[in-house]
C-alpha cells in the first residue's frame, strides 16, 4: 500500500530531525573529548610573564608577583599572568589572563583574547562581558568556570590559564 503525501512528509521530517540530532551529538562528543585532552595536559599552553613577552615554559614557571606572602592562605599575594592556546573549529586562539590575588582571593582580573577570526571574536567578546562576576571576589583555590556566554572553548582556555596562575601563586 502506498504512503500518503502527509505520511511521506512526516517520515522526511523525522529523518531530518534524527540526522540533526546525530550530528549535534557528534559535535558535542568531539568538543568534550577536546576539552578532556586539554584538561589532561595534552594541549598547548604558554606562560606569559607580566613583562609582556611570550615564552614557552612549564606551568610551574612563575611571573614577577608583587606583594608579600599571605599568612592566611596558601597563595602569595600579587599579580600574575598566564596564557593558553586553544582550538576552535576554524583556528587556534589564545587568551592571556591577569589576576590579582590577596589572601587567596581574586581581587581583580583582566583578559586579552586573540580574536583570530570573526566567529571566535564574537564568542570571546561575550565571554569577556560575562566572566568577571564569576571570578572577582572568589577564592582561587579550586576555581574553575563552566561555559560562559556560550563560549566553551574560551572558557576552557581561561581555566587552563587560571590553573597555571594558581600554580604560580602557591606559597
Amino acid at each position: 500500500m502506498q504512503q500518503s503525501y502527509g505520511d511521506q512528509s512526516k517520515a522526511k521530517l523525522i529523518g531530518g530531525i534524527v540526522a540533526v540530532l546525530v550530528v549535534a551529538g557528534v559535535v558535542l562528543l568531539a568538543d568534550h573529548l577536546k576539552a578532556k585532552t586539554v584538561a589532561n595536559g595534552v594541549g598547548t599552553a604558554q606562560v606569559l610573564p607580566t613583562g609582556g613577552t611570550t615564552s614557552s615554559a612549564s606551568t610551574a614557571g612563575s611571573t614577577n608577583p608583587t606583594g608579600t606572602s599571605s599568612t592566611t592562605s596558601s597563595y602569595k599575594d600579587g599579580t600574575y599572568s598566564a596564557g593558553s592556546a586553544y582550538y576552535v573549529p576554524h583556528s587556534q586562539e589564545e587568551i592571556k589572563v591577569t589576576l590579582t590575588i590577596k589572601d587567596g582571593v581574586i581581587t581583580d582580573s583582566s583578559i586579552i583574547n586573540s580574536e583570530g577570526d570573526r566567529d571566535s571574536a564574537a564568542y570571546q567578546q561575550e565571554f569577556e562581558f560575562g566572566y568577571k562576576s564569576q571570578v572577582v571576589g572568589k577564592s582561587i583555590s579550586g576555581l574553575s568556570l563552566s561555559r560562559i556566554s556560550g563560549a566553551s572553548d574560551t572558557t576552557q582556555g581561561f581555566n587552563d590559564a587560571l590553573a597555571q596562575i594558581a600554580n604560580q601563586a602557591k606559597a
